[in-house]
């Protein structure tokens, strides 16, 4: 009967849309590995690649270094702001490298709340390609005048530069 077959297929595209729902399903419970990567340095899931703008990247990356956490106060430090510097240079898509140095400084001085939007943008980005449950692993997550710091143990992490090289 054509409804009996209707019917099968409804219940494996269910049974599929709930198995790519990863945590739900997953026998193993090690996270998927973070890959950073390429021209651009994009940063991809084994099932997706994480869409960030140039200077959410740059944000990222600077986090993925300091697995011990950064205080949003002290990203104006100087050594701080150079580091992003670096980081948003490789990555950038326009400006030349002093109008690229000021616009990380005017997001880590957060002087109209842009740093708030980059890491609210950052978190969304990963919940719609996880899910809110895993999310919070590969997310920059913190409290006020707390320590800012992605969850995942960087062995999860492979991080090669622009030629490949680890």
């Amino acid at each position: 009967d054509a409804n009996v077959v209707v019917d099968c297929f409804r219940v494996m595209d269910r049974v599929r849309r709930d198995l790519m729902f990863r945590r739900r399903w997953r026998l193993d419970l090690d996270p998927g590995r973070l890959t950073v990567s390429g021209y651009a340095q994009q940063v991809d899931l084994p099932s997706c690649r994480i869409n960030l703008s140039p200077i959410q990247r740059a944000l990222y990356h600077f986090f993925l270094k300091h697995p011990e956490g950064v205080r949003l106060v002290d990203l104006r430090d100087a050594h701080h702001v150079a580091e992003l510097t670096q980081l948003y240079h490789v990555v950038a898509t326009k400006g030349n490298r002093q109008e690229q140095a000021t616009t990380i400084r005017a997001v880590v001085e957060d002087l109209e709340g842009k740093l708030q939007q980059h890491l609210s943008r950052i978190r969304r980005a990963f919940r719609q390609a996880l899910g809110f449950g895993e999310a919070g692993l590969y997310s920059i997550e913190g409290v006020p005048a707390e320590p800012y710091r992605i969850g995942l143990e960087r062995q999860f992490v492979l991080w090669t530069d622009r030629e490949g090289h680890r």
